[in-house]
């Protein structure tokens, strides 16, 4: 991504981050109701989390 384009990314990024961050607590009810307990929930979050660092980590080695 070029400077000129470096804000424009950062916005989309956040969006995105913002949106996720406001669903994720019904997500995690919606998982609590269905199975009766908070594991699904926090499996779900555990997926996220790494393939968010699986994401990083390539970025990462590619020099961004």
């Amino acid at each position: 991504v070029g400077k000129a384009d470096m804000g424009k990314t950062q916005g989309v990024r956040a969006c995105i981050v913002q949106i996720f961050g406001a669903i994720a607590p019904a997500m995690i009810g919606y998982f609590v109701a269905f199975t009766g307990n908070f594991t699904a929930g926090f499996v779900v979050l555990a997926a996220a989390i790494a393939i968010s660092a699986a994401c990083m980590l390539k970025l990462w080695r590619e020099g961004f």
